[in-house]
């Protein structure tokens, strides 16, 4: 599995970068795993839950992208650390649910080593701290290779979550774990490290830069 770690993108471009990893690794098999963290500017994803387009109230200036993960809508910002899992699904490990709940594992190992004790909530996917949700967490996937993945709060607009129910909540449910860039640094690093841990997967040596660079190695096209 390699890290791949990019500043703020567009979310509808990192949207068709995810969706050309997935046709390339179905096609490829020289292509390794990844574990993508960067940020978006300001923006609102509806997933495939039918309730997903009610519980938008009002998203003014903010744009709103309908999108092929599960779950319903939600906010993303510069002021999270958002992780896109493109990774195979061995005949083994092809429980979606299972997913879910390692990657919310990932996030609780990850915030434990910062004395932050994070947990789940029965019937919510996600992480939550202190009675508050610090983390969303969807996936989509296809020909068993998955892809999105988590959203994790650490200085994010939060009167922007007003502007709709994320994941169906109430938005007074929302809350940052307020870290600054160094920490968020290394709060990136340990996600790294507890996702190859939980989900089996070797380090790869990374001479990658940024997803670009990425695309270019393997020869893989930028999406338009």
């Amino acid at each position: 599995m390699l890290l791949i770690e990019d500043e703020s993108i567009e979310y509808s471009w990192a949207l068709k970068v995810q969706e050309t990893l997935v046709q390339a690794k179905k096609a490829r098999v020289d292509l390794p795993d990844l574990l993508w963290l960067l940020s978006h500017p300001p923006v609102f994803t509806l997933g495939a839950k039918k309730s997903s387009r009610a519980n938008v109230i009002n998203p003014g200036p903010i744009p709103v992208i309908e999108i092929s993960r599960g779950g319903d809508v939600t906010y993303h910002d510069e002021g999270q650390i958002v992780g896109y899992l493109i990774m195979n699904l061995n005949s083994s490990d092809r429980d979606l649910h299972k997913v879910l709940n390692q990657l919310e594992e990932v996030i609780i190992r990850a915030l434990w080593e910062f004395n932050v004790t994070g947990y789940r909530v029965p019937g919510k996917t996600g992480v939550f701290v202190e009675e508050h949700k610090v983390c969303s967490i969807g996936i989509a996937c296809r020909h068993w290779i998955t892809y999105h993945g988590f959203a994790l709060n650490l200085n994010s607009n939060l009167n922007n979550y007003q502007r709709i129910n994320p994941c169906g909540l109430n938005s007074d449910l929302m809350q940052n774990l307020k870290m600054d860039p160094l920490q968020r640094k290394s709060l990136e690093q340990k996600i790294f490290w507890h996702t190859k841990s939980i989900f089996h997967k070797d380090r790869l040596k990374n001479e990658f830069t940024d997803i670009k660079a990425f695309l270019e190695t393997y020869s893989i096209p930028y999406p338009a």
